[in-house]
């Protein structure tokens, strides 16, 4: 199933654009685009109004590391929702796959991963265009991949080569990346040596659990069912979390785990669902984050599998849910 023809006008790429001089109200104009966009909670553009915006953004810049300046900053761009979720990823391989899922099921882009005898091939395409994607769009995919590598390990791993459909670069694009770049090639392509799939990017994130209004902090007065549940928020992460998971968390093994939740009178099952929903309608008073990248961040595969689980637990559709209660 394609996911509509909308993609995310992300709040803090957005700031940080704006914090480096560009007037966001005027360049959306420019291409015919109305700036109440912006007033939105969830703002978003078809894949033509996309390309326009930050082809608009390309005319007026001069900078060529600017693609890479929006990831840094007070308000990073590694506090999105789907970097999020990357960054807390067992491996570098398993942070791609959640990328790949998450952009299936929340935009037009998709994200392809081709695995040879050597290399891991990351590329991109579009849905609803046969258009080339502007510079900036290629240059800001690229650069949050690497910067996953950059924020999770000391001696983060290069690419091995870029290859960009463009005829020429600037020297400060190459020495950003520090690794060869193929210019005027058949498609834009970020290629790592295959054994960085397997690198362990751990990361204790607490931002994850700010996203529920809840402190990660560790109580002594907690009870057994309040433990488990908190050890499953902090796996909810983008995949569904598993016994195994919560039970290495509390060091103790899933057969004791499972044994000491049925002296409570509640299986492991039951309790991930009860944990999903609570954490889908805090989710869900959060206007800006679309039904799509609930769905994702709670583990679910895709939209109708989450909005079947919550009328089931609810009574209520997501959407209606949050419209009931003014959050639409």
């Amino acid at each position: 199933m394609s996911a509509p023809d909308k993609f995310p006008l992300f709040h803090n790429v957005l700031f940080r654009l704006a914090e480096l001089g560009f007037n966001i109200p005027q360049l959306l104009k420019s291409v015919g685009i109305s700036p109440t966009v912006l007033t939105e909670p969830q703002a978003a553009l078809n894949t033509a109004d996309y390309f326009a915006f930050w082809q608009a953004v390309e005319k007026v810049n001069h900078d060529p590391l600017l693609a890479f300046k929006l990831l840094d900053g007070n308000n990073q761009a590694g506090n999105e929702f789907i970097l999020l979720a990357m960054l807390h990823s067992g491996t570098f391989k398993e942070a791609l796959q959640r990328l790949a899922r998450y952009k299936a099921m929340v935009c037009p882009q998709s994200v392809i991963l081709h695995e040879t005898s050597d290399n891991i091939r990351i590329l991109s395409q579009w849905q609803y265009s046969q258009q080339p994607e502007p510079h900036i769009i290629t240059d800001m995919f690229f650069g949050a991949v690497q910067h996953i590598l950059d924020r999770s390990l000391p001696n983060a791993p290069k690419p091995k080569q870029i290859e960009l459909q463009r005829p020429r670069l600037l020297a400060d694009y190459s020495n950003y990346f520090g690794c060869e770049i193929q210019l005027n090639s058949r498609e834009n392509a970020l290629i790592y040596a295959k054994s960085d799939l397997n690198l362990p990017l751990a990361h204790s994130n607490p931002e994850l659990m700010l996203l529920f209004g809840e402190s990660n902090t560790p109580t002594l007065t907690m009870d057994l069912i309040s433990q488990i549940k908190q050890e499953i928020r902090q796996c909810l992460n983008g995949e569904k979390p598993t016994i195994e998971q919560v039970a290495k968390q509390l060091f103790i093994t899933p057969r004791t785990l499972q044994r000491r939740l049925k002296a409570e009178g509640i299986s492991f099952a039951k309790l991930l669902e009860a944990v999903r929903i609570e954490s889908a309608e805090t989710l869900l008073t959060k206007v800006d984050i679309t039904i799509g990248e609930i769905a994702f961040y709670l583990g679910y595969q895709d939209i109708h599998s989450f909005s079947r689980a919550f009328k089931k637990w609810t009574g209520k559709s997501p959407m209606l849910w949050r419209k009931e209660r003014k959050y639409a």
